[in-house]
């Protein structure tokens, strides 16, 4: 090996003097800093998100046991005026509170 041959191999060394053949892929490395993050994620997001829809498929009052309604939780939604009513109002206060700031 001549000194142009190991000059051009230190160039490609890593951080820590390692060949990047030498370590981990850089991926893998990757997915394992964001491992956590995303497992966070599942488990206070995505779950939850998940059960909130299978419960609304549901007649259930919290103790007894529950009955299939399929959508007609959603149909009920969609057709009662005062709830209607109601959901418009939150979304007027919502657009009027970012107008505020």
């Amino acid at each position: 090996m001549n000194a142009a041959d190991a000059q051009t191999d230190d160039r490609q060394r890593g951080p820590g003097g390692l060949h990047p053949s030498e370590g981990p892929p850089e991926t893998l490395l990757g997915w394992l800093f964001v491992l956590p993050a995303l497992a966070m994620y599942v488990v206070f997001v995505l779950l939850p998100l998940g059960l909130t829809v299978q419960y609304s498929l549901y007649r259930w009052d919290g103790f007894n046991v529950a009955t299939w309604v399929g959508l007609s939780n959603y149909v009920t939604v969609i057709t009662d005026p005062d709830l209607l009513n109601t959901i418009f109002n939150a979304f007027r206060l919502i657009i009027f509170f970012s107008l505020i700031p």
